[in-house]
């Protein structure tokens, strides 16, 4: 199968995290709960931003968890990088500085160069609601 390049994924990728012609790569169940784009200053998609709610019903759920998203040049080979900036999670798979870990997640989360930056989050909010958090 023949990779797409960088840029048109990450082009694909913008347009479904803004919901043009009302396409997004979230799930119904985390479409309110996830919003994320990429810096509009930055024309070579590398720097994305966003905030996730915790899973409803948790400690979590009442808490807006804001996070940066790195996408390098070698996107979609290499997985792109997440980093909650606020408030702080203590979470298994985050680090004290907020960087991710999608490999130590509960569930862990295999990274491909199919998948995308919408599949990451939505792991990050499952991963919020089977792990013990606290902020």
């Amino acid at each position: 199968m023949a990779s797409v390049p960088r840029n048109f994924k990450l082009l694909e990728e913008y347009d479904r995290a803004i919901g043009k012609e009302g396409k997004t790569y979230l799930p119904k169940e985390h479409q309110s709960f996830i919003q994320y784009g990429a810096d509009d200053a930055d024309a070579l998609l590398h720097n994305w931003h966003g905030m996730i709610i915790g899973p409803q019903g948790k400690p979590t759920g009442e808490i807006f968890y804001t996070f940066t998203v790195y996408c390098s040049d070698s996107y979609p080979t290499a997985p792109p990088k997440i980093r909650f900036t606020g408030p702080k999670l203590v979470m298994r798979g985050v680090d004290s500085s907020g960087n991710v870990d999608m490999a130590k997640l509960s569930p862990p989360f295999q990274w491909s160069s199919s998948k995308n930056i919408a599949e990451c989050l939505v792991a990050v909010r499952i991963a919020l609601s089977n792990d013990t958090v606290s902020a």
